[in-house]
């Protein structure tokens, strides 16, 4: 089984980055949280069951 590992440097920068970036650029029917921040939490809690490991 191929597993793979993701590193993340500086993970609450880079949240709080992508979270600044998507309030400035949002349109009115887009989500209120970005979907970058949905996905990077999405991998953090259900990642590891398709053996995919985050690694700040």
């Amino acid at each position: 089984m191929l597993r793979l590992i993701v590193t993340i440097d500086e993970a609450n920068t880079t949240l709080r980055q992508l979270a600044r970036y998507w309030e400035t650029f949002r349109e009115k029917d887009d989500p209120k949280t970005s979907p970058a921040i949905t996905a990077l939490e999405d991998a953090l809690w259900a990642g590891r069951a398709a053996c995919v490991h985050v690694r700040p």
